[in-house]
């Protein structure tokens, strides 16, 4: 087995210098490209062991340190000229797992990667059995499994399937698999690796479903759905809901769009149905305020809430990609929002303007403040309370991201930039999880 190392380090030289002497190892390894978001990287990426520098730009090494370590435990090594044993200290309470001072010499950082891999790996003992959703590989007889059907793979099939699903999740180059193919001294062409994949051909829709292959909501799209559908079963102003059926009860491909995209590229809800699912969340919030405060319209609310957001069907691309597009970039989903309850407004016979008005005036709003996005602040009670649901889902989902990323038992969890503080999980939160 190939292990995989990535560099975190500004220096390009020495970045340069330590690839080429792990890589006669026999090592795989990165340098990481972005030192704006190296967790991010390592979470995609999932490295065996990271060389990580302290003094970084955007934020330090002990700051990405501690970041890795809410979601992995891979080996970390700090390397660094800021030798002293304060930062030597910090860095194992930051969670390192050795420290080499800069300048050093590369047979003494080989040394130190290759008995760290050792440790961590090499007595884990053999894996039997690969598995990527309902796929199945036995390494003992090369027999491939999905449901109920077993296929037997040839040698290259074989060889060519288990570094696919070694590497699940990323992308594997024609270049590594015709390597692998090589390993036993067979001559290998590049036609050899196109004749062993004419058996693969394009899954159908129904054959598969998304979630197990990318980000997903951990709760039911189709029972989100229908308790979203009722909610609009309960708005009584005949404009309104005529306006809200149009979308989420009459048009099938616009709501099959709705339950399967994402609310973010990145913050918060940013998986397959998180729309919809912030959508409901906040739904609920504002029908527990109209229900508590009987200064809010009810029907204008809840038509709001589950149309706050309806700009990011056209903001982010879908998935895989699930990225800004030029609409998003240029325009931004609270516009395109607005954009378009004003302009389906004008095609319901007798749709009250003031309401029209004031349904668009929720939406542009409802981030609160102008330095979030909105180019309005809250002029109503209505627009408030959406206000306070949207920013409220939005924090504790955020939340619930970085739990879910951390040790069951781990109580400080580092500083998190979004939320802007140290995060700490309670002690009551911590026994409900062990």
């Amino acid at each position: 087995m190939q292990y995989t190392v990535m560099i975190v380090e500004d220096d390009e030289v020495i970045a340069e210098m330590v690839k080429e002497d792990l890589e006669r190892w026999d090592y795989e390894v990165w340098i990481a490209s972005d030192l704006k978001n190296v967790a991010g990287q390592v979470e995609r990426q999932k490295p065996d062991l990271i060389l990580l520098d302290i003094n970084l730009p955007f934020y330090n090494g002990f700051y990405w340190c501690k970041e890795i370590r809410t979601f992995s435990k891979v080996p970390i090594i700090f390397l660094s000229s800021a030798d002293d044993n304060m930062n030597i200290v910090m860095a194992m309470d930051m969670g390192g797992d050795d420290f080499i001072a800069k300048p050093f010499d590369s047979s003494v950082l080989t040394a130190k990667v290759n008995a760290m891999m050792r440790r961590s790996y090499a007595y884990r003992g053999s894996v039997e059995i690969l598995r990527a959703g309902e796929v199945s590989l036995n390494l003992a007889d090369a027999a491939l499994h999905y449901q109920e059907q077993q296929l037997e793979l040839t040698k290259n099939e074989f060889k060519i399937m288990k570094m696919l699903m070694e590497n699940a999740g990323s992308l594997v180059s024609r270049d590594r698999l015709i390597a692998r193919l090589w390993d036993d001294g067979d001559f290998i062409d590049d036609n050899t690796l196109t004749v062993n994949v004419t058996r693969i051909r394009k899954a159908q829709e129904g054959e598969y479903d998304p979630a197990e292959y990318i980000p997903a909501s951990k709760y039911d799209r189709e029972e989100m759905y229908q308790e979203l559908v009722g909610y609009i079963n309960t708005i009584q102003e005949p404009h309104l809901k005529q306006l809200t059926c149009k979308y989420f009860v009459e048009d099938a491909e616009f709501i099959k769009e709705f339950k399967q995209h994402s609310a973010a590229k990145s913050v918060h809800h940013g998986f397959v149905g998180g729309l919809l699912q912030h959508t409901l969340a906040v739904t609920r919030m504002c029908d527990f305020f109209a229900k508590n405060y009987p200064i809010l319209d009810r029907d204008l609310l809840i038509t709001a809430a589950i149309f706050h957001d309806i700009g990011k069907i056209w903001e982010l691309s879908d998935f895989p990609s699930n990225d800004y597009t030029d609409e998003g970039q240029l325009l931004g989903h609270i516009f395109l929002g607005a954009e378009l309850i004003g302009r389906e407004a004008e095609k319901i016979p007798g749709f009250p303007e003031v309401l029209a008005r004031e349904l668009r005036h929720c939406i542009l709003a409802h981030h609160g403040e102008l330095e979030y996005g909105s180019p309005k602040k809250p002029a109503m009670a209505e627009a408030m309370a959406l206000n306070f649901a949207d920013n409220a889902d939005a924090k504790l989902e955020t939340m619930t991201e970085v739990y879910d990323k951390a040790e069951p038992t781990t109580e400080w969890l580092g500083y998190n930039r979004l939320l802007e503080s140290n995060v700490r999980q309670s002690s009551g939160y911590i026994q409900k999880r062990k």
